[in-house]
């Protein structure tokens, strides 16, 4: 479940990086199918928080919500001319993403009992480690 949600989330982050070099012509297109993605991401987030039963999905909408209105914001003005915000909220976007997936990831992970694990970001890529059970008297 977990690795289905991180590959949607590496698939955004191509996309974004292509978006991003988008010619001004092609940007509206580029930006609207951009911000479809990023709803498709956070609409299959919510599915596996609902699964798990993680008791804090509506504050996860909550925080979803901003990065939501800033695309859709941008995307329509975008769509009225004004580049300069889409490549600014393109911009800003690899550092939202990255944190909301590191955030996310670990949330889902404590709700499915994994709350002796992190989440670790290594060249680009998030893995979640399980730290091993303190048992007294091991020498750990």
């Amino acid at each position: 479940m977990i690795q289905a949600l991180v590959l949607t989330l590496d698939r955004l982050s191509v996309q974004v990086g292509q978006t991003a070099h988008a010619p001004d012509k092609s940007l509206a297109g580029a930006l609207c199918g951009l911000v479809a993605s990023v709803e498709r991401a956070f609409r299959q987030e919510d599915a596996l928080m609902e699964e798990t039963g993680y008791r804090g999905l509506h504050v996860q909408r909550k925080d979803n919500a901003p990065i939501l209105c800033a695309l859709r914001r941008a995307d329509a003005r975008v769509e009225h001319g004004d580049m300069a915000i889409g490549r600014e909220m393109i911009a800003a976007l690899p550092g939202l993403l990255s944190l909301h997936r590191t955030t996310a990831l670990g949330m889902l992970n404590h709700s499915m009992g994994g709350d002796r694990g992190c989440v670790v970001m290594r060249s680009g890529r998030i893995r979640i480690r399980t730290a091993p059970r303190y048992r007294p008297g091991r020498g750990q």
